[in-house]
């Protein structure tokens, strides 16, 4: 029998502060450029309508996945559009954009993936296409 325990991460405490969409409402964002072309994580800095400034760091992961989609093509402005919508995070260093999911995972309910139809075979798991 499997024993059930609350899951707490091993991690440092997060707390969600919001979209930078919400915290930055009526302002601008740009990214600064000296960090977008560096191996430094991306920073992005916000005004908002009052004309303060702040400036957010990406996660490690999301600064890679930028540069990424700049490489293949994607406009400045699709990457901003994008960041918008992505949660802003505060630890004991200070406040970060992160991706979705993380540490609010919620997962799929049981009752939900019993109605998913089953994949037929699964040779070895090194092929399964994700």
């Amino acid at each position: 029998m499997i024993t059930f325990e609350k899951y707490e991460s091993s991690g440092t405490e997060l707390t969600e502060l919001g979209t930078l969409a919400s915290q930055v409402a009526g302002g601008t964002v740009d990214f600064l450029k000296k960090n977008f072309n560096s191996d430094k994580r991306v920073v992005v800095l916000a005004k908002n309508k009052a004309g303060e400034s702040a400036i957010i760091s990406c996660s490690t992961q999301l600064s890679s996945q930028l540069r990424k989609a700049k490489a293949e093509g994607e406009s400045k402005e699709a990457l901003l559009a994008t960041v918008l919508s992505l949660p802003i995070y505060e630890n004991e260093v200070g406040p970060f954009i992160g991706l979705e999911g993380g540490e609010g995972s919620v997962g799929v309910s049981v009752a939900k993936l019993a109605k998913v139809g089953k994949v037929a075979s699964i040779g070895n798991m090194e092929e399964v296409p994700w």
